[in-house]
């Protein structure tokens, strides 16, 4: 078994363990009164779980199929991934909600499947689309309209 997953597995493990013991300590309730503990009872009982699975089944598998998870590749997607949200953070109140989030869904399309730059233009189009129909139609939701005021 790989040491790192062994680690990371038992981490959480344990880390669900604590959240059980503090979540009881809170009080639980029950399901028609439920405490202030309760979702972190049902939260650790869950990555108590997964956790447990991911560890025995880990423990199964050969070490020589075991490659390293930090290389060049698998890095670059999620720091342009987070420069992209970083960027839109930067821009949401300089041009807007309908013009930044559809720079960022771009982004984030490209980065995944970086061919069919114009398809993706358009169905980042139309995501930002719907998503602004309903946050500000729907739930009356204020956003940043930016230089170029636009709106609909």
């Amino acid at each position: 078994m790989r040491v790192t997953s062994l680690i990371i597995s038992l981490f959480f493990i344990s880390f669900s363990i604590l959240i059980f013991i503090m979540s009881i300590e809170l009080g639980i309730g029950s399901f028609k009164l439920p405490g202030p503990g309760f979702l972190g009872f049902l939260n650790s009982i869950f990555l108590f779980t997964l956790s447990s699975i991911i560890f025995f089944l880990d423990r199964k598998k050969a070490d020589e199929a075991y490659e390293d998870p930090i290389t060049r590749k698998n890095l670059t997607n999620p720091i342009l991934l987070a420069l992209s949200l970083f960027g839109f953070t930067l821009l949401l109140d300089i041009l807007g909600f309908l013009i930044s989030a559809t720079l960022l869904m771009w982004a984030i399309l490209l980065i995944n499947t970086p061919k069919r730059w114009f398809r993706q233009l358009v169905v980042a189009l139309i995501i930002v689309n719907v998503a602004y129909f309903i946050l500000c139609k729907l739930l009356k939701v204020i956003l940043p309209s930016g230089i170029f005021r636009l709106q609909w």
